[in-house]
């Protein structure tokens, strides 16, 4: 059996989801790969030709249900606009670690962007937090351990994170590199993106301290697509 398994879950990607599989084809030979649909209302789900499964919605959910077609001693959780290298996967592959995620590069890329990719792998290193766009990856047993992604429409990947910290296991940054598209950045602007993100992050810090993240982020969740 391989050692790695991925996850990709998707949404209305019909734009970029032959890019993604292309990619994925480059190392399909080193690990197990599912796509896990949020019933897209585009021809994403038609066009996959990789293993796929359509259960549930919400990205949380949907890498739950597609860790659980897997068997393999380590997962990866890559979105559908972010790539990685065949070296990338034979280093995760290689490396004995429990739970990390890549140093992230955002395309296209400009010298603001460039200061947020080396915070996001300061914040990694230093804070301990891991977020999806770097590709969170994270032994079997441990995601099992868990319980996997909690069930929220955003915010899953922090409350990862946090969880993790709790138990004193901390992220591992690898040397290799995730290209991850910068359109949230590009279209909203990138200090108004970035703001939103430390808002959205110190409201559920706030929340989970109160033990009501259900309710904050239904509010996050209102406040983002209002935005959009």
């Amino acid at each position: 059996m391989k050692k790695l398994g991925i996850v990709i879950p998707t949404y209305n990607e019909e734009k970029i989801i032959d890019r993604t599989q292309e990619m994925v084809s480059e190392f399909s030979d080193l690990a197990d790969i599912v796509f896990s649909d949020g019933y897209s209302t585009d021809k994403t789900y038609e066009k996959i030709n990789f293993k796929k499964i359509q259960r549930t919605r919400y990205r949380s959910n949907q890498m739950n249900e597609g860790a659980k077609e897997l068997r393999n001693d380590k997962l990866l959780f890559l979105h559908a606009d972010s790539k990685i290298s065949r070296d990338g996967v034979l280093e995760l592959i290689e490396r004995d670690y429990d739970f990390g995620c890549f140093k992230i590069k955002f395309e296209p890329t400009s010298l603001f962007l460039k200061s947020i990719e080396w915070g996001s792998n300061f914040r990694v290193k230093h804070r301990h937090i891991a977020f999806g766009d770097q590709g969170i990856f994270i032994k079997k047993e441990l995601f099992e351990k868990i319980g996997g992604f909690k069930p929220l429409p955003l915010m899953e990947d922090y409350e990862l994170s946090l969880t993790l910290q709790e138990m004193e296991i901390y992220p591992k940054l690898l040397e290799s590199e995730i290209a991850t598209s910068s359109r949230r950045f590009v279209n909203n602007g990138p200090l108004k993106t970035l703001y939103r993100m430390q808002k959205y992050q110190k409201m559920y810090r706030d929340a989970r301290e109160k033990g009501n993240i259900f309710l904050c982020v239904e509010e996050i969740e209102k406040i983002y697509r209002s935005q959009k």
